[in-house]
């Protein structure tokens, strides 16, 4: 193998091995975005569910008070 073919592969490996550190950042951001998604999500969730709840009790008690 001439010398050229050797800088040319030794160049594709420096780069491929930069591409994969890059895709390890990408991934472990988009980790931690996920995680941020959840979080928030959950509190949705505890919202809504808290509002039913709420929502539930005030009727009763209207209904109780109105008869």
């Amino acid at each position: 193998m001439d010398t050229d073919a050797r800088e040319l592969l030794g160049r594709i490996d420096e780069r491929t091995h930069e591409i994969l550190r890059r895709l390890d950042q990408i991934n472990g951001k988009i980790f931690d975005h996920e995680k941020r998604i959840n979080k928030l999500e959950q509190w949705r969730a505890y919202i809504l569910g808290a509002t039913a709840v709420a929502a539930t009790v005030i009727s009763f008690l209207i209904s109780i008070w109105g008869s």
